[in-house]
């Protein structure tokens, strides 16, 4: 007996739809390769497995700094800054290498420059800033913000 025999007559094969359904929607999908909606899906999803540690050690990294360059006036100081930076760089620099091994699928390289892109805006900034500290010069704080 069919699934359509079983369910009311408003009901129809929900697996089935939603099967479909899903599969309509995927096929839309897709690398510019021609690749199939299937591996373009798996691509993404490795991907993203792959790129997760390193959004988990960038975003570490940033509670990091917040939690120990805040002194006790409530404000981050310069000093607290540099000392956190310091020791953080190594850090984010680990993670940017680590995300410069990760191949992105063609569908998200765009996406993937511009991650990377981020980061090492952040990296500058922390290298600006620990210069001008090292150098006492505050006109580099302004180019780390």
């Amino acid at each position: 007996m069919s699934c359509l025999a079983e369910l009311p007559p408003k009901r129809k094969c929900p697996r089935l739809t939603a099967s479909l359904l899903a599969l309509v929607a995927l096929s839309g999908c897709g690398d510019e390769d021609g690749s199939s909606p299937v591996n373009s899906t798996r691509a993404v999803g490795s991907y993203r497995l792959a790129l997760e540690p390193v959004i988990v050690a960038v975003n570490e990294v940033e509670l990091d700094v917040q939690e120990s360059a805040v002194g006790s006036s409530g404000q981050a100081t310069a000093a607290n800054l540099a000392a956190a930076f310091g020791r953080l760089r190594p850090r984010l620099a680990g993670a940017r290498e680590a995300y410069d091994r990760i191949e992105p699928p063609s569908s998200m390289a765009d996406l993937h420059t511009g991650i990377g892109e981020l980061i090492g805006l952040r990296l500058e900034a922390f290298d600006a800033l620990l210069q001008g500290h090292a150098n006492d010069d505050p006109e580099l704080y302004a180019v780390a913000e």
